[in-house]
């Protein structure tokens, strides 16, 4: 049996991504459990070869002209539909209606996602003002999560991102972030000595002036499912 249609049939009875790992892990403990002497050359498959297999469906896929592909997520690999049959595929779903976030929801995500791990202190340090508000919005919308505490007087709480916000904006980590080298590198204020929203300061500007050529998705980017009501299925099977 070819690894290429096996890794097929795992992604697409996987109800979310894949990883080249996880895929030969559970083609291993298959070729183990099964004693079929005809699959032993699969009994050792590596990672690597998983990888080099999905390249190869990749490739078919895009010669074929077939209205799916493979997508990497941060947590793996998963059978998308391409991006211009996007309306075909949401018109299964006329009552799920995206949720949007407010631009200053959106200023605080870009924050956390290119300073992460990042405490409320610097995030309100950057904007100006509180953030108690939108970064409950987030939390709840599952796109940020508490990643500890920092090493700092008062052992204050420190935010990251979620697999759900990489897997939205198509991107694996945050090295995949537009400038985000350049960006990271940026001082943040101290909390003291913020600037206000009148007057913003040059961290601002850069930080929180995120526009739409800065995180591109396929989707609209104030877009986003309401993870708490309906975490995921609706995307999946869209997406399949």
């Amino acid at each position: 049996m070819e690894l290429t249609l096996i890794i097929e049939a795992l992604l697409f009875s996987a109800n979310g991504a894949l990883s080249d790992k996880a895929m030969a892990e559970a083609i291993r403990l298959v070729v183990k459990e099964s004693g079929d002497e005809t699959i032993n050359e699969l009994a050792e498959v590596s990672p690597e070869q998983v990888h080099e297999a999905v390249e190869i469906l990749l490739t078919t896929y895009r010669d074929q002209g077939r209205a799916f592909t493979l997508t990497e997520r941060a947590s793996g690999w998963r059978l998308c539909a391409l991006p211009e049959f996007a309306d075909w595929s949401r018109a299964l779903f006329p009552s799920s209606k995206p949720s949007r976030l407010s631009p200053p929801a959106l200023e605080t995500l870009a924050i956390i996602a290119y300073r992460q791990p990042v405490t409320k202190g610097s995030m309100e340090s950057v904007r100006g003002v509180s953030v108690d508000g939108v970064l409950q919005t987030l939390m709840d919308r599952n796109l940020v999560r508490i990643a500890g505490r920092a090493d700092l007087p008062g052992r204050p709480l420190l935010y990251e991102t979620t697999d759900l916000f990489f897997e939205h904006f198509g991107i694996r980590s945050v090295d995949d972030l537009p400038n985000s080298a350049e960006l990271r590198q940026v001082a943040l204020p101290e909390a003291d000595k913020a600037e206000t929203k009148d007057h913003p300061n040059e961290v601002q500007l850069h930080m929180v002036a995120i526009d739409d050529a800065s995180l591109t998705s396929p989707r609209n980017k104030d877009d986003f499912p309401d993870a708490g009501n309906t975490p995921m299925k609706s995307r999946q099977e869209s997406d399949r």
